[in-house]
């Protein structure tokens, strides 16, 4: 230990610097404090959500199609898709991975939906 004014050594248990007198000043250490690490939790879910919404938005749209039939148009499930791979791309989150085997068995589903309603109205006609 030093003194802060003419540098001298000092003992442990000096209260006065014996060169130039002044008070020593001990300092005491701050406890270290350790911060919970979030790691990016908030924005974790946000692809997730996004995700899912459109899921959700995708059938809501199947049911609305007897009044609003352009909303069949929008291509939800394939947002929700990219949206999924951009999840589990950016944050490697394996919940990432069951929305992108959803998403891609619902988007061969309808796809084959439309095929067979494809032939259907051809045939109609």
């Amino acid at each position: 230990m030093k003194c802060y004014r003419c540098n001298n050594k000092l003992n442990e248990d000096d209260k006065v610097c014996s060169k130039c007198g002044s008070k020593v000043i001990r300092y005491k250490a701050k406890p270290k404090t350790r911060t919970k690490s979030v790691k990016n939790e908030n924005y974790n879910n946000e692809y997730y959500d996004f995700a899912i919404g459109c899921i959700i938005t995708r059938f809501i749209s199947y049911l609305l199609a007897f009044i609003l039939p352009f909303n069949l148009i929008i291509p939800w499930l394939l947002m929700s898709f990219v949206f999924s791979i951009f999840g589990y791309v950016k944050y490697n989150d394996k919940k990432y991975i069951k929305l992108i085997i959803i998403d891609i068995c619902l988007i061969v589903l309808e796809l084959i939906l439309f095929i067979v309603f494809f032939k259907f109205i051809i045939n109609l006609f």
